[in-house]
């Protein structure tokens, strides 16, 4: 009867509706996989500086420069990307991205020498300015409104993976056979993203295109400018001591590659934790509340690990609050501008990676201008104060109103 049809249609309604759930989360699980190449690539220098600066002939500081062009190229040309492709199908300049991302980071371990390897990661960080934010902007359109912010914290998780997972076994690789090595293995998974991308995500995903007046709208905003000074400011204190973390270990604790690769483990299980409780907590408590909280964990790590010297104990402690609140604050950003303007999103969310990259870039160049003059136990104490910076632009955005939307 009219009964049985009604309840069969439902049912059939449902089990439509979990297939779609499950395929989406699929697409977003290769999203993230796509994020977890990029971030190893980007970061695995961080465990490999002291190889590669003796294979090279040239200084830790020098070495430590390769984070710089990287972090240059995602800086100096997301925008410029973000406006020049905004019109593009997303799945394309995803596909795109992976291919650039795979010749840099295979470039890059080939590389004769150090000015090579130099450009190589520059071509690196142009494959990075393209993926990461619209992998992104990707999530926000194959999730519903009110998952965005879970779907956002979820693709950034591929960098939380690739702390967990990427720079440890490249760490301890680097240590047995070379720097070479691991930058090839890199190199490689990419192109295995770029098999997911092209057969799982839809063709046609077309997000709004970005023009002159978006780019206005962003900066007549003082909400979202406060927010994008924000990570800069909060990138460049952390990377003054992360782009040289690996050194700073081995002079504070005396530990070799595979004790180096340990505590890099450490750290990403504990970026892991961090990005799990965002995503549980970002849309109930909302991302201003949770960036806001996690700045102020992350100041406190970063004086704390300049008194922990000498002890691996208080070491430990402090990069588990550093891990579980760096993390926090990427992903809870991600989510507080496309929560501030979805409509401006596509320019939001690649300006927010050029702020990230310009972090990573200044922070790089600053921690190896203070380890040239000696100052390798304190970079903390440089980093505090910028992230005491960008708490202080946190607490002024959640006052601060956000953009007109259009129409």
């Amino acid at each position: 009867d009219c009964t049985v049809v009604v309840h069969f249609s439902t049912l059939v309604r449902s089990r439509r509706h979990a297939t779609i759930l499950k395929d989406m989360d699929k697409r977003i699980a290769i999203l993230t996989f796509g994020n977890f190449a990029i971030g190893s690539g980007a970061l695995v220098v961080v465990g490999l500086l002291d190889l590669i600066a003796h294979d090279l002939s040239v200084s830790v500081s020098a070495a430590g420069q390769l984070t710089t062009a990287f972090a240059l190229a995602v800086a100096l040309l997301g925008p410029f990307f973000a406006t020049w492709t905004s019109q593009l199908d997303r799945r394309q300049v995803l596909q795109i991205a992976l291919i650039v991302f795979s010749a840099g980071q295979i470039g890059a371990a080939l590389s004769p020498n150090y000015p090579i390897l130099m450009g190589f990661r520059f071509l690196s960080g142009i494959g990075a300015c393209l993926f990461t934010p619209h992998a992104a902007t990707a999530a926000t359109l194959l999730v519903a409104p009110e998952h965005r912010g879970k779907a956002i914290a979820t693709v950034f998780g591929g960098f939380i993976l690739s702390t967990v997972l990427g720079v440890p076994l490249g760490t301890w690789l680097g240590g047995l056979i070379g720097w070479r090595v691991p930058m090839a293995l890199i190199g490689g998974l990419p192109l295995i993203a770029l098999a997911f991308v092209s057969l799982s995500l839809p063709k046609n995903l077309m997000a709004p295109p970005i023009n002159l007046r978006a780019w206005v709208s962003v900066f007549k905003s003082r909400g979202l400018v406060l927010l994008i000074a924000l990570t800069l400011t909060q990138v460049l204190g952390q990377l003054i001591v992360f782009g040289y973390l690996g050194p700073v270990m081995k002079t504070s604790l005396g530990l070799t590659s595979a004790g180096i690769s340990g505590l890099f483990l450490w750290y990403g299980l504990a970026n892991m934790a961090g990005n799990a409780i965002v995503a549980k907590l970002i849309d109930s408590q909302g991302p201003a509340r949770v960036v806001s909280l996690a700045l102020v964990f992350t100041g406190v790590a970063l004086i704390g690990l300049v008194f922990a010297k000498g002890s691996l104990p208080a070491t430990l402690i402090a990069l588990a609050v550093w891990g579980v609140s760096s993390f926090a604050i990427n992903s809870g950003q991600q989510a507080r501008l496309v929560a501030a303007a979805p409509w401006l999103a596509t320019a939001t969310l690649p300006l927010n990676s050029s702020a990230i990259y310009a972090g990573q870039a200044i922070g790089a160049a600053v921690g190896g201008l203070l380890i040239a003059r000696g100052q390798m136990d304190a970079l903390g104490l440089y980093g505090a104060p910028l992230v005491a910076l960008a708490l202080a632009c946190s607490l002024l955005a959640m006052r601060a109103s956000g953009p007109a939307k259009p129409g």
